[in-house]
């Protein structure tokens, strides 16, 4: 699985991201280059946090171009459907 670099293109008010998939997807450009920071789609959502499956967090957070934003990246729980950071 794959997520464009255009994915997420300016769509600035975004509160939150939730994304399912236990394996972190390839950021960018499936082409094993990840060299600067507009390759990845995320990147411009700055303050948004990530919620992803519980088993996986530490997973998405060591993986590549996701080891970037860990300090956002946060596990779904029950509470609001969508995850919290509790």
């Amino acid at each position: 699985m794959q997520i464009s670099p255009i994915a997420f293109a300016r769509n600035f008010d975004l509160e939150s991201i939730t994304i399912y998939a236990t394996n972190p997807p390839v950021l960018g450009y499936n082409n094993g280059e990840h060299s600067s920071a507009g390759n990845y789609p995320l990147y411009e959502i700055s303050e948004c946090p990530i919620y992803v499956p519980a088993g996986s967090v530490e997973t998405y957070k060591a993986a590549d171009g996701w080891k970037e934003m860990a300090d956002r990246i946060y596990a779904i729980t029950m509470n609001t459907g969508g995850g919290t950071t509790d």
